[in-house]
């Protein structure tokens, strides 16, 4: 997994998965863009984060909650600046605004990394999370974008397993 995302993204991987390819990806990608921030609902999360045999509770307010191993999505998006793909640990970031508008403001901002010095961004590190959805208004709406593939929705765990992979060149 490089990243894994809850909320907007996911709404976007739905629509994008059903929509008409006859404009081409890129029309089709914008389209869900627009329709997931006109449909999408504030996330009001429990994330529970497991580091060094530690056990944290945190409630996060946010449209998208991004659990990474890598740094880059989508398009050169800078989600997790901070993130080491051999660290052992997964970067946890959630945009702090609370409002569409400012959503979709803020998010331009992933482009640069800059959205991690925002008032409001959550980040976290640790090597297992769990997050769950506490409001049921937004459950059908805040989904899993799982390296760009729509996959369901909360309550989810995601542990980072050290040295599970070996790679060969």
């Amino acid at each position: 997994m490089n990243i894994l995302s809850a909320g907007m993204g996911g709404l976007v991987d739905r629509y994008v998965a059903d929509a008409s390819r006859m404009l081409g990806g890129t029309a089709a990608y914008f389209g869900a863009s627009l329709k997931a921030l006109v449909n999408a609902r504030l996330g009001n999360v429990k994330c529970t984060i497991v580091r060094d045999g530690k056990t944290e509770e945190h409630k996060i307010k946010s449209f998208m909650i991004a659990i990474c191993n890598g740094r880059f999505f989508g398009s050169g998006m800078k989600v997790a600046p901070n993130a080491e793909i051999d660290d052992g640990l997964l970067e946890i970031v959630a945009l702090g605004a609370t409002s569409k508008v400012a959503f979709a403001l803020y998010s331009r901002d992933i482009y640069s990394g800059a959205h991690m010095a925002r008032e409001g961004t959550v980040h976290l590190r640790a090597q297992k999370v769990t997050l769950d959805l506490a409001n049921d208004d937004a459950k059908s709406v805040y989904l899993l974008d799982v390296d760009g593939e729509p996959m369901g929705g909360l309550p989810l765990t995601v542990e980072c397993v050290p040295s599970a992979l070996v790679l060969r060149a």
